[in-house]
């Protein structure tokens, strides 16, 4: 298992988003963030989600599941706001 995803890599995520529409969606793996505690990093995806998209896992290119969506945030990209899936790497869920 590798320790985490890299910017730029592909991964798909699979939500029940409002209306049923775009239940799988593609999008490229950002950057690495610390949370406020600084105890846990979590990772941005340039897709944009909705309500409903909240506990969706995030699947690499080997499907495995290598992160779950837990918010959606605006980043400025070119001097305009992108919105961004939010998501917490599986390697720090507890295991038990």
């Amino acid at each position: 298992m590798k320790d985490r995803e890299q910017s730029g890599e592909i991964v798909t995520i699979i939500g029940n988003p409002l209306g049923f529409e775009k239940i799988s969606q593609r999008g490229t793996v950002g950057q690495y963030y610390s949370m406020k505690d600084n105890s846990t990093q979590v990772f941005d995806i340039n897709i944009p989600i909705n309500p409903g998209n909240s506990g969706s896992p995030v699947i690499d290119n080997q499907a495995k599941v290598v992160g779950i969506i837990f918010a959606s945030t605006n980043i400025e990209m070119n001097g305009k706001p992108e919105p961004q899936a939010l998501a917490i790497p599986v390697q720090v869920l507890p295991t038990e």
